[in-house]
């Protein structure tokens, strides 16, 4: 019975320094989108973070320009996180298991 769990713990063990090194070669990707005929671009890592935000709109001063790329690109992210966090929460609800056992799932 012990080899059991201790087999299962090093499967375990090894999942997790598979999802370790997962997590850094999805925050290395970059996926583009743009909208409006170009006017805004984002550029999302594999972990669905933002981490460019460029904006092609006439009129508007680089400062204001840059401040609200910037704005955009936090307020995005936070989003992002806030609905992962609800999601695990959710799935820690119907599961039983503690929200943080899927800390860094959703």
């Amino acid at each position: 019975m012990v080899q059991g769990f201790d087999h299962l713990f090093e499967q375990a063990m090894k999942l997790k320094e598979r999802l370790d090194e997962l997590k850094v070669e999805l925050a290395a990707k970059k996926i583009p989108v743009t909208a409006g005929d170009g006017e805004v671009t984002l550029v999302f890592n594999g972990l669905q973070e933002v981490v460019d935000v460029k904006l092609q709109m006439e009129g508007l001063p680089a400062p204001q320009q840059q401040r609200l790329e910037m704005l955009l690109k936090r307020a995005i992210n936070q989003g992002v996180s806030r609905a992962r966090e609800v999601a695990g929460q959710e799935v820690a609800h119907y599961t039983g298991f503690s929200p943080s056992f899927f800390e860094g799932m959703f």
